[in-house]
C-alpha cells in the first residue's frame, strides 16, 4: 500500500514538472548523441575463417582420438598466431604491401581469435578505426599464419574456409543504444531532482510552520 502510495506521489510530482522531466530527458540523449557521433572514434572489424584440417591419414577412416588432438591442437594455434612471429611478419607484410603503419601494441589489440564450440574452425577478427586496415590485418595475418604452420610442421592443414571483407559499417558505438542510454539517464537524473527538491520544499515548508507555531506559543504566553 504504501509503495503504490509512493509511486501515485512521484507521478503527480512528474505531471507537476513534466516540462522540467522532458526537457532533462531529451537533453540526456542529446549529450550521449553528441559524445556518441563526435567524441567516440568509429570501429571496424573483418573477420577471416580458417579450418584446423585432419592430417591425411592411410586408413579408411579416422580415430576419435585424432579429433581429440586437432582439437587441442587449436589452442597452440591461437597462441602462435598471437606470438611475436606471426605478428612481427603481419607487421612487416602491412607495411610493405599497404603503407600501413601499426604497432605491436595496436596489432595485438585489435585481434581477437575465437573458436567454434567443438570445432576446429578459428575465427580471425581483426578490429580497427579504419575498416580498410581492418581488413588488411585480417588478410594478412591469416596468410602469414598459414604460411608459418607450413613451414614449421611442413602441413597444408589450415584451410581458409571465410576471406576477410571490408565492413564500412561499424560495429561501435551502437548509436541507438547510446542515445536510448542517455535518454534513460537523463530521465532517471530529472525524477531524482524533482523528488529531491519536494522533499527540501516539504521540510522547508515544515521548518516555516514549527515557527509559526512556536511563535504562536510565545505570543499566547505573553498575553
Amino acid at each position: 500500500m504504501q509503495k503504490s502510495q509512493g509511486f501515485d506521489k512521484i507521478m503527480l510530482l512528474v505531471r507537476r514538472y513534466i516540462i522540467f522531466v522532458l526537457s532533462l530527458t531529451l537533453l540526456g540523449g542529446i549529450i550521449a548523441g553528441a559524445v556518441t557521433f563526435y567524441l567516440l572514434a568509429p570501429k571496424y572489424s573483418s573477420r577471416t575463417q580458417v579450418l584446423i584440417a585432419l592430417p591425411e591419414k592411410t586408413e579408411s577412416s579416422v580415430q576419435i582420438e585424432d579429433v581429440n588432438v586437432n582439437l587441442q591442437m587449436v589452442d597452440t594455434y591461437k597462441s602462435l598466431i598471437l606470438g611475436d612471429l606471426v605478428l612481427s611478419k603481419t607487421l612487416e607484410n602491412l607495411q610493405s604491401e599497404t603503407k600501413t603503419k601499426v604497432t605491436t601494441k595496436e596489432l595485438l589489440e585489435s585481434l581477437s581469435i575465437t573458436q567454434d564450440e567443438n570445432s576446429m574452425l578459428l575465427n580471425i577478427k581483426a578490429t580497427y578505426t579504419d575498416p580498410k586496415i581492418a581488413e588488411q590485418i585480417a588478410r594478412i595475418i591469416t596468410r602469414v599464419f598459414q604460411e608459418t604452420v607450413r613451414e614449421m610442421i611442413n602441413s597444408n592443414e589450415i584451410i581458409l574456409t571465410s576471406e576477410a571483407k571490408q565492413n564500412n559499417i561499424p560495429f561501435f558505438p551502437n548509436n541507438a543504444l547510446n542515445i536510448l542510454i542517455g535518454l534513460i539517464l537523463g530521465f532517471m537524473i530529472s525524477i531524482g531532482m524533482v523528488v529531491i527538491h519536494y522533499k527540501w520544499k516539504e521540510n522547508e515548508i515544515n521548518k516555516s510552520m514549527n515557527t509559526l507555531r512556536y511563535n504562536y506559543r510565545i505570543l499566547k504566553m505573553l498575553d
